[in-house]
């Protein structure tokens, strides 16, 4: 697996002189995409015992099919996961993941709504829940034109439910701003620095039966954005993350609350 950081690093980036572009995705019939994702995620709990590591490590290539009305057929072609765990290594079979199509709809500014999702094998969920983080592929854009200095604020308050019974709510608010121009690939882009704020709050079954553990974060994530003002579409996107909070365990004699940590290292782009 390449380093993630190389993945942004690794796209022919040169100065250019771009005044301003659209601020809209363009989607054409017949359009066919492919988004490759790199991602190392680091979690430690710390418990009386000491501390309790785990990595996940993620590696996958999510193709998109453009169909009428700008309606996407999405389905990860490639897709390899190891969680190493104090008790050992997981790396559930790739095949499980493979050509599950998930029902997409964009707006012309980002917004993205999961139409439909595939349903994953409990020998999968169990480890990693493979429904993708669609937010990740599509920068939500702002109303006024895309130009050097274009500064905006995104507000999401987003809710979901994995397969393996936990719920998950995220609110988070991001700052964006347009902080130069550039080439890759031939093609003139903006690079758009990225800042939020984030409380994540996960709920879920327990290791045993009755009880609940819920996990409490908060913390910053920055990042970059590659975008195409011509072609209307993401060319890459890199983030770095850093979270501090609690998980608690609920049902047992009396609840039992430990510090956790999360780090974690994320990179997309857009295959040629």
């Amino acid at each position: 697996m390449r380093s993630v950081a190389l993945l942004m690093l690794g796209l022919a980036v040169v100065p250019a002189a771009l005044a301003q572009g659209g601020s809209h995705y363009r989607f054409v019939a017949g359009d066919s995409l492919r988004y490759h994702v790199q991602q190392v995620d680091s979690s430690a709990l710390t418990t009386p015992q000491g501390r309790v590591p785990v990595t996940t490590m993620l590696e996958s290539t999510m193709r998109m099919k453009v169909g009428p009305a700008s309606a996407i057929q999405a389905a990860f072609t490639t897709y390899h996961v190891q969680v190493q765990t104090p008790q050992g290594m997981l790396a559930p079979p790739e095949s499980l993941a493979l050509n599950r199509e998930f029902g997409l709809a964009i707006s012309d500014r980002g917004v993205v709504t999961v139409t439909t999702t595939p349903k994953f094998p409990a020998e999968l969920t169990k480890v990693v829940d493979p429904s993708a983080e669609f937010d990740d592929y599509f920068l939500v854009l702002p109303t006024s034109t895309l130009q050097i200095g274009v500064v905006w604020v995104d507000t999401v308050n987003k809710s979901t439910s994995s397969a393996s019974g936990q719920k998950v709510s995220r609110e988070t608010v991001a700052l964006y701003t347009v902080a130069r121009d550039t080439v890759v690939r031939g093609q003139h882009c903006f690079v758009i620095t990225a800042r939020s704020q984030q409380t994540i709050t996960a709920i879920g079954p327990g290791p045993a039966p009755n009880l609940t553990v819920t996990n409490t974060l908060t913390g910053t994530e920055e990042g970059q954005i590659l975008f195409d003002p011509a072609r209307g579409r993401m060319l890459g996107r890199q983030r770095v993350g850093h979270f501090t909070g609690t998980i608690r365990v609920d049902g047992g004699a009396s609840p039992v609350e430990y510090p956790l940590e999360r780090r974690y290292l994320s990179g997309l782009e857009l295959q040629p």
